[in-house]
């Protein structure tokens, strides 16, 4: 089932006032700060946002954001699969002042009154969930490791001989 492209711009406040819902899809392409990160930018973004108000009249933008992307594995250099399934709790605010009276459990979004593109608050969300070393399960990793047994000891070892002369 294909989704629906979101649009390019939104009033966010106008849209929080409303209590609107947008599903849609975002290419990886149109990413340019995301894109150098992954191997390619094939492939796109599911997004579910909720506007609203909550109880206390702040104003929100709740997200879930999935996607799947291509990088390099740390361990072997071979492209790994990571899968990128966030959410997120934005309160759009107009200046700094607003965002430090925010509640904790929001974090400030800064927005113009005429309207954004969603696109970077998208991508700022997605590069925030990308894993700082990716690499594959150790199953199924290509990288030749060795496994130590704690039992085994080391044989002349060049480096350990130096450093126990220098603590004597």
């Amino acid at each position: 089932m294909a989704e629906t492209q979101l649009p390019q711009q939104i009033n966010i406040l106008r849209e929080t006032d409303r209590g609107t819902d947008l599903n849609g899809a975002l290419a990886i392409k149109g990413m340019t700060r995301l894109a150098p990160l992954l191997l390619n930018d094939d492939g796109e973004v599911i997004v579910n946002l909720q506007f609203g108000k909550d109880k206390e009249g702040w104003r929100f933008v709740k997200g879930k954001t999935d996607a799947s992307v291509s990088m390099t594995c740390q361990r072997c250099l071979q492209p790994v699969s990571v899968e990128l399934n966030g959410e997120f709790d934005l309160s759009p605010v107009l200046s700094d002042s607003q965002a430090k009276s925010l509640p904790s459990h929001y974090e400030p979004l800064l927005v113009e009154r005429d309207g954004q593109s969603l696109l970077p608050i998208i991508e700022d969300e997605l590069i925030l969930q990308l894993p700082l070393v990716p690499m594959h399960d150790t199953e199924e990793c290509h990288a030749k490791t060795a496994v130590v047994n704690e039992e085994q000891t080391v044989v002349d070892n060049p480096f350990v001989r130096e450093l126990s002369k220098l603590k004597s």
